[in-house]
């Protein structure tokens, strides 16, 4: 007989899931479940509620901001290395072959930081040649660095990156190692360091570097900073002073795409934004990420065409690996139109409280004298391990034992196995289990 293992943890569980293969996010994912007297139920506490967005702070920059132009605010070359030296203009920090005497690296470390709440390191640097820039975090008191974010990638303009900094009781120093490579002509310069408060996806265009979102390269419509009485203000100030995005066509099918910096860290939660779109016309508003790959996928759309004012949007967003957020609009009408964006933040918690729908099985639904409801799953194929995970609570039994039992069937013949059962006597509460089976067989 193949081994079967069963664990239950008794957890308080406010989301109503039905059972889900572990390999699948849901139950109705995985085929069609056929069932005798249990019904759909959906209750009070089951509805979404949207969530506070996170308020967005346009305050000073952190300790080891620094534009070099005005010095070096407490950033120093490691001596063993290289020095990084002041450009001819005293604008910006460089190292190139001319004045390293052959030595390839140069490693320049800022003064202590102290990161208690999230932060954004915005760096703005030039890269020519065989270049590139490696960024590093030291935690005080570690003799080692963690690398946070690296490229190679020459320029014939200043570029900005974004990376995230996560919040620590400990503080520490970020270190940027500059390699020349092989070519004669190479060279690395940082002319610019800010760190804030708060996600590097997050942005109210208050700013003139708009938190390093960009808009590709068109000759058609693009995004563009507003702040004027056409949308009677923007959503952080709610006045003319304030400043949005937006993207306005008048010549019809046209495209618009907003980009996000490129995520550094692993990212869960609620992406709010606010949007506004003052002219009835056929268009669609939509978010999708993109990956390293160039790669994209959907995760929100506008259910409508026209708002009157500034709308609330929240969406759950999971980055994984590095994504990038783009907001795309697309005007699909020879009427044009316009759409405005504002006030992009992002919380660590998801956008919506629900316990969702599950299915119940009652002896008031159920005919005498069986009292007992079936609930079949889909058909598995054979010769697989899988893992059953499920949520169950029960209510009103004067013993528990067996109330409710799980079995896999054979297709052929429809020989039944016990894979677990009902053990513990807890009730009124919603409990997590696992389990794991296999059969010879196709079964369900």
């Amino acid at each position: 007989m193949p081994e079967s293992r069963a664990t239950a943890t008794a957890v308080h569980h406010h989301s109503s899931r039905a059972g889900a293969l572990c390999r699948e996010s849901s139950l109705t994912g995985c085929g069609t479940v056929h069932h005798k007297s249990w019904t759909r139920r959906s209750d009070a506490l089951a509805q979404k509620s949207l969530r506070n967005p996170r308020v967005l702070t346009t305050g000073e920059p952190l300790s080891g901001s620094c534009s070099f132009a005005q010095g070096t605010c407490g950033y120093t070359s490691d001596p063993a290395f290289a020095e990084w030296t002041r450009s001819a203009d005293g604008h910006f920090l460089i190292i190139d072959h001319t004045l390293t005497e052959g030595v390839e690296k140069a490693v320049l470390v800022s003064p202590e930081l102290e990161l208690l709440e999230w932060s954004c390191l915005r760096v703005v640097y030039q890269i020519t040649g065989s270049g590139s820039l490696w960024l590093y975090q030291r935690p005080e008191g570690h003799n080692f660095d963690t690398r946070l974010w690296a490229t190679d990638a020459p320029s014939d303009s200043w570029l900005t990156a974004s990376v995230d900094l996560r919040n620590s009781s400990v503080s520490c120093k970020v270190i940027f190692e500059g390699h020349l490579g092989p070519k004669v002509q190479s060279s690395v310069a940082i002319i610019k360091v800010d760190i804030v408060p708060g996600y590097c996806i997050e942005c109210g265009f208050e700013e003139s570097n708009l938190c390093a979102y960009s808009t590709p390269w068109s000759t058609g419509v693009s995004w563009y900073v507003g702040g004027s009485s056409a949308h009677s203000g923007d959503a952080t100030w709610s006045n003319e002073t304030g400043r949005y995005m937006y993207a306005d066509s008048v010549f019809g099918k046209e495209v618009a795409k907003l980009v996000s910096p490129m995520t550094t860290t692993p990212l869960a939660g609620c992406l709010s934004f606010y949007y506004r779109s003052d002219q009835e016309s056929n268009c669609f508003f939509n978010v999708l990420t993109r990956d390293q790959l160039g790669q994209y996928r959907d995760i929100w759309r506008a259910e409508i065409n026209r708002t009157s004012g500034w709308t609330l949007a929240q969406v759950d967003f999971r980055a994984p690996y590095p994504l990038e957020v783009v907001f795309e609009v697309a005007f699909n009408s020879h009427v044009g139109g316009r759409m405005a964006l504002d006030d992009i933040s992002f919380s660590p918690q998801f956008c919506y409280s629900e316990t969702g729908s599950f299915l119940m099985a009652n002896t008031r639904l159920i005919p005498p004298p069986a009292y007992m409801s079936l609930l079949y799953g889909p058909s598995l194929p054979g010769n697989l391990t899988y893992c059953l995970r499920f949520y169950y609570t029960l209510s009103g039994f004067t013993r528990t034992d067996h109330a409710l039992t799980v079995y896999s069937s054979d297709h052929i013949g429809g020989a039944e196995e016990e894979i677990w059962t009902v053990t513990e006597s807890t009730r009124n509460v919603w409990t997590e289990v696992h389990v794991t089976f296999q059969r010879r067989q196709a079964t369900k």
